[in-house]
C-alpha cells in the first residue's frame, strides 16, 4: 500500500504542478518507467533465479526495458515535439499499464 500511495502522490503532484506553472511556460510530466535492465537489476537477476520472469510477467512485451528506451522518451518529453503536453503520465513499461 505505501508503494501504491507514493506512485499516486507523484501523479497528483505532477498534475498540480502542471496546473500551477503552465501559464509560465513550464511543462510538468511524469515518466512512468517499468522494469529496466540497469546494473542494479542485472546484479539482482544473477543473485535471484526467476526474478526476471516475475518482473516481466505483467508486461505485454514480456521483457525488461533497455535504459536507452526509457532515456529516449525522457529526451522526447524535454524537446519541442512534446511542447503542448503537460500534466501527463507517460508509461514506458512494456505494456504493464495497458492490462
Amino acid at each position: 500500500a505505501p508503494y501504491v500511495a507514493a506512485k499516486h502522490a507523484v501523479l497528483g503532484l505532477t498534475r498540480a504542478a502542471a496546473a500551477e506553472y503552465g501559464d509560465r511556460g513550464i511543462r510538468v510530466n511524469a515518466l512512468m518507467a517499468g522494469s529496466t535492465r540497469t546494473e542494479l537489476i542485472e546484479d539482482a537477476l544473477r543473485e535471484m533465479p526467476g526474478l526476471e520472469e516475475a518482473a516481466v510477467a505483467r508486461a505485454v512485451q514480456k521483457r525488461l526495458a533497455d535504459p536507452e528506451e526509457v532515456a529516449r522518451v525522457a529526451v522526447w518529453l524535454c524537446g519541442p515535439e512534446s511542447s503542448f503536453m503537460t500534466g501527463a503520465a507517460v508509461p514506458v513499461d512494456g505494456g504493464c499499464s495497458a492490462v
